[in-house]
Parts: C-alpha cells; structure tokens; sequence
C-alpha cells in the first residue's frame, strides 16, 4: 500500500497490477480518514467526551468490520469488482435507509421525553441509533454483494472471514 509515493500507484492502477484486497485497503481508509477527520474538527481539543468517543469507535469500528465482511462476501462470489459494487450499491442502499430513518425517527423523538429523562440515557439513544443504522447499511450492503457475486448462488452456507 501506498501512502505517499503517487507515482508507483499510478502505475499498479495502469498496468492493472493492483490486487482487490490492495483496492479494499484504500477503499476502507477513503471511509476512515474523512470521519475520523470531521470528528476531530467538530471536537474541541480540551473536550473530553467519552459518549462522543464511544460513537466515533463504534462508526469506525463498524467501517472496519462492514467493508471486510462486505469484502469477503465479495470473495466468496466471483471476487470481481469491489470498490464499484461498494460504492454502487451504497447509493440505493443509502437512500433506502435515510426513507425509513426519516419516517421512523420523528416518531421516536416524540416519544424520546416519555421514555428518556437523563441527558445521559439521550446521548446512550443516539450511540443505539447510530449503531442500528450502521448495522443496517453494512447488513445490506453485504446481502447484495453475495448477491451479485454470485455467491449465493455458490454456497449454501456463507461463513464469516477469518484471520
């Protein structure tokens, strides 16, 4: 992997030398970097936020492990095209999701004062709504890359990757 020398990419990408386990590499790193990023540029320096803290582990905690059980789905098929699968799917996948939030959430605001009287239990409703949405999307994404890879016309059963 590459982190700083362009030239030598540049001409794995031309040659078509670079592997789809390389591809999934900057792929997962394209997702990490901006979020780790905007989530230190919207914290203060002297906050200390553990609620924040936890929701930035479980975002990236959950890219980390969505993209590789998105990969080994991907692999398990015909191990073909991954970064375009990703990034096609994710589009009505996505768009899926912010519908169903967008008409399920309002609902649960409402409701959020009767069931929710601490600022604490608040912040720990938003980490579960954000871990449900990142279940959610990588739980699809996953289904349609076996999908389209042909994997689950391959193999009955489909196991999780190993190390």
């Amino acid at each position: 992997m590459y982190f700083w020398n362009v030239k030598a990419l540049i001409e794995e990408l031309r040659t078509g030398n670079l592997l789809q386990k390389e591809k999934m590499k900057y792929y997962l790193l394209t997702t990490l970097i901006p979020t780790i990023l905007v989530e230190l540029y919207m914290s203060s320096p002297w906050e200390i936020n553990s609620i924040k803290n936890v929701n930035l582990f479980i975002v990236i905690f959950a890219n980390i492990i969505g993209i590789l059980l998105c990969f080994e789905a991907n692999r398990l098929g015909d191990n073909k095209d991954f970064i375009e699968r990703m990034i096609c799917l994710s589009v009505p996948i996505g768009f899926r999701l912010t519908i169903m939030f967008l008409i399920i959430y309002p609902p649960i605001l409402l409701m959020k004062p009767l069931l929710i009287n601490k600022p604490l239990s608040s912040d720990l409703f938003r980490l579960v709504i954000v871990f449900l949405e990142q279940l959610l999307y990588f739980g699809l994404l996953r289904y349609y890359i076996l999908d389209v890879s042909g994997a689950n016309r391959k193999n009955d059963t489909i196991t999780l990757p190993t190390a």
